[in-house]
């Protein structure tokens, strides 16, 4: 058994379903458990019930365990408050997914 992580969104032009998919992923509940829960749930439904995206899968020789995963919403964490652009001005930031 070979196991790995492949992150379609990162290639859509070779995984156009699935990326169109992890895009309208994002229409959930958002918030920490329940659209954690919820935004897995039902695009991995769709996911294997839709040939297209399962096509996608076995045309690279891969058998998805779960086709569509996403981590939960992003943040801004901050070690001190900060409420305006000066306020973050020469801070280093960084952004997960698209």
């Amino acid at each position: 058994l070979d196991l790995g992580q492949v992150l379609p969104i990162y290639e859509p032009s070779e995984y156009p379903a699935t990326a169109a998919l992890i895009e309208g992923g994002f229409i959930s509940d958002q918030s920490p458990v329940v659209g954690a829960l919820q935004s897995n749930a039902w695009p991995n439904d769709v996911a294997f019930n839709t040939p297209e995206i399962m096509e996608e899968w076995d045309a690279h020789g891969l058998v998805p365990l779960v086709p569509v995963y996403n981590s939960g919403s992003n943040g801004l964490f901050c070690s001190q408050e900060r409420n305006d652009l000066s306020s973050i001005s020469g801070t280093a930031v960084g952004s997960g997914g698209t």
